[in-house]
This record gives structure tokens, sequence and C-alpha cells, in this order.
């Protein structure tokens, strides 16, 4: 254990026990290990996480304390259909084969498509 770092470690070991996400707890564990003298190397190991990712904790971590190590808001992935596009699937998937004059149908309205393709088929 490095010294001079007891009253941390023990509130880190505190935000550990009352992390509510496993998001939370890997960087308080991150920085509970980085402060018991293991590289940022064992860390990432240990944690799962790059050696980058374990820089950015700490560093965080250095510049405010536990509240560095606080959950952002994460948007996740940007959205790959449009607005419009997304409107557009939704009504034509709202609406029957014949607003689209097929003659056909996947909506199952014509006695063909209630009957299972293997049943047309002639196997069942």
């Amino acid at each position: 254990m490095m010294p001079n770092h007891k009253d941390e470690i023990e509130k880190l070991s505190t935000a550990m026990k009352e992390a509510k996400s496993k998001r939370a707890y890997e960087r308080y564990q991150a920085i509970y290990l980085h402060l018991q003298g293991y590289t940022k190397g064992e860390i990432a190991t240990i944690i799962g996480r790059s050696k980058k990712t374990i820089y950015n904790y700490i560093h965080a971590y250095a510049q405010r304390g536990l509240d560095g190590l606080e959950m952002k808001y994460s948007p996740g992935a940007p959205r790959r259909l449009t607005v419009f596009c997304k409107e557009k699937i939704q009504s034509f998937a709202t609406k029957s084969a014949e607003n689209y004059n097929l003659t056909w149908s996947l909506w199952g309205r014509d006695e063909k498509a209630r009957k299972p393709a293997i049943s047309r088929a002639g196997y069942a």
C-alpha cells in the first residue's frame, strides 16, 4: 500500500460498497487498486478495461476526487434511421396490402397467407 492514502482508500472502499452500477464500481475499484500500488496495466487486466481508460479514471480522480469519477450521461450510439424514415416505415407497416394495390399479402389478409408455408408446399 502506498503511504498517506489510508483515508482515501477507506472512502473508496465505502464508495465501492455503495456503488449503484457496475461501471461506477469499476471506476472506484480502479482507483482503489492504483492507491494500493498496482500499475495501470495490472489494473486494466483486473477490471477488463484498457490502460487508456484506467489513465482517464486516475486523471479524473486526481483533478476532482470522488466527484471526478461520477457517471455522466451516456447517449449511446447515434440513430441510424432519420425520424422521417422511421415514420414512413411505421406508416407503411400499419396499412393493409390493399392500400398499396398489392395482389399478394404479407399481412395475412388472403386465405393463402393465413396457411403455413409448409402446408402450401404440400408437406402438412
